[in-house]
């Protein structure tokens, strides 16, 4: 059956879930990140169509990984315990799966999946 992507829209930036980069330490010093990290798409589960068209509709290749730079810094004040992390940022798009019928023309039979490409780090800072 063919399929294509359709209704394909822009749901802006996430960060993900599992860190990438971590630097902890006692203040009064500076933390420091600085290291490249090779990470791939992140793709709605099931989605009944292949990566070619998928890669097609959303406009990137979703089968390659990308290398992203994680670098950043943060002061720890004296007397304090800080923890940067850094996380991959994601932007994404969400579409419609259509198939094309022997009868009928196109169906969509699948809703709302997404696809998230990498595009940077999003940073986050504790300290105790």
């Amino acid at each position: 059956m063919m399929k294509r992507l359709t209704n394909v829209r822009p749901i802006g930036t996430k960060c993900g879930k599992e860190p990438i980069a971590i630097a902890s330490g006692q203040g009064k010093m500076t933390l420091r990140i600085d290291e490249t990290r090779s990470t791939g798409s992140v793709l709605s589960k099931h989605i009944e169509a292949s990566a070619k068209v998928i890669s097609g509709g959303v406009g990137w290749d979703v089968t390659k990984s990308r290398s992203i730079t994680v670098s950043g810094s943060k002061e720890v004040p004296r007397g304090k315990h800080g923890t940067l992390t850094g996380y991959v940022k994601y932007s994404g798009k969400k579409f419609d799966v259509q198939g094309l019928l022997a009868v009928g023309g196109w169906h969509t039979f699948q809703k709302n999946k997404t696809a998230y490409k990498p595009i940077g780090v999003c940073f986050k800072y504790s300290q105790r």
